[in-house]
């Protein structure tokens, strides 16, 4: 029973070992000899850089018509709504719906994340574990699971938290929005120049609400691969040789 238990002892600390270099080696992009499959970081850092890539590319309000502009600025006037100016209750209106159209892919991407690097632990732990102590293999296995879940969870708060206070609270201090330079376009240029502006109110709000919801997704889009790796790599990774050397 003594060599036994030297045995599982010797066994269980070689593997936790190995596990625990090889899959950091894979998320830091390191080869590691003992083990055939390609590193994730790749893949992983492939997924952080299409965040918001579609949102950050298109104008928000692409499939909003100039008529459901005019529309929102009728029913939203606002008490002390300036004669020739959009009112702000119509840009809340207008922009809300599509800020929260931002909750759904960032809670993706952090999900597909989350399944790459649970996927990869099982891989090392089938290649590196032996059959010979199964009960151990099968609290490893759980172990694990439960340490990914955990910072999963984590970084699920810290997003509701975050994605919530761009929707309780639109504030900005970037210099061009504040001073009313939309990123006009050349051609958007000329026709105001030339006074071909069909509406100047529909189509300073429109800007209005496009240069916005730009700002908001240009700092999400540095925020959360940030928090993503804190959560699901950094912390994670101490979680998982804390716990698996208890």
């Amino acid at each position: 029973m003594a060599s036994t238990d030297a045995d599982l002892a010797a066994y269980a600390w070689k593997s936790i070992s190995s596990f625990l270099r090889i899959y950091k080696n894979s998320i830091d992009g390191i080869q590691s000899v003992d083990f055939p499959e390609d590193p994730i970081s790749s893949e992983i850092r492939g997924e952080m850089n299409m965040i918001y890539q579609e949102q950050f590319e298109e104008a928000a309000t692409i499939d909003l018509h100039d008529k459901d502009i005019e529309k929102a600025m009728i029913n939203f006037t606002g008490d002390a709504a300036i004669p020739g100016f959009p009112s702000i209750d119509a840009f809340l209106a207008l922009i809300n719906p599509l800020l929260k159209k931002l909750q759904a892919p960032a809670y993706s991407a952090c999900n597909r994340i989350h399944e790459m690097m649970e996927d990869e632990a099982h891989k090392i732990i089938d290649h590196i574990m032996i059959k010979k102590f199964p009960d151990f293999n099968y609290k490893f296995t759980d172990l694990i699971k439960r340490v990914l879940e955990k910072y999963r969870k984590e970084l699920e708060n810290y997003l509701n938290f975050l994605l919530d206070s761009e929707l309780s609270y639109l504030y900005t201090n970037d210099a061009s929005y504040l001073m009313g330079d939309f990123g006009l376009t050349e051609k958007e240029k000329e026709k105001i120049e030339t006074g071909k502006i069909r509406d100047p109110l529909i189509f300073e709000l429109r800007k209005r609400i496009d240069s916005y919801h730009k700002l908001i997704v240009r700092n999400l889009r540095d925020l959360l691969p940030k928090q993503v790796f804190n959560f699901l790599i950094v912390k994670c990774l101490k979680g998982m040789e804390f716990e698996a050397f208890q």
